[in-house]
């Protein structure tokens, strides 16, 4: 875990919660290896959204929202994306007024399954 930590905590502010979440998907994994199913993995896919070429425009974009849908709802989500809302079992939005980005949009998506 500390090599996950290391690796996904800056970039996507992952807490305590995020890598016990993590955790919970490893021993997932973990179970389904020792029943035999060697095809089930814990994936991580991690986004970014470039948004700061915004601040090169004449005052701020104005009005955003940004809905995020991890689509399982046992993945986990990490992202420094301040003031972002769960809204559903595998969303998430968050809102501005008046928006001036000062950073890209980044997260990862840690989920458990089979590849394809």
């Amino acid at each position: 875990m500390d090599a996950i930590s290391a690796t996904f905590s800056k970039n996507y502010c992952l807490d305590q919660s995020g890598l016990a979440g993590i955790r919970r998907l490893i021993n997932n994994a973990r179970s389904a290896s020792a029943a035999g199913k060697d095809t089930a993995y814990v994936f991580a896919t991690e986004t970014e959204y470039v948004l700061r070429t915004g601040a090169n425009w004449k005052g701020p974009i104005g009005d955003f929202r940004m809905t995020i849908d991890k689509l399982f709802p046992d993945a986990v989500l990490p992202t420094c994306v301040e003031g972002i809302v769960k809204t559903g079992p595998t969303t998430f939005t968050a809102e501005r007024k008046h928006f001036t980005p000062e950073h890209d949009v980044r997260f990862v998506v840690f989920r458990f399954g089979e590849p394809g």
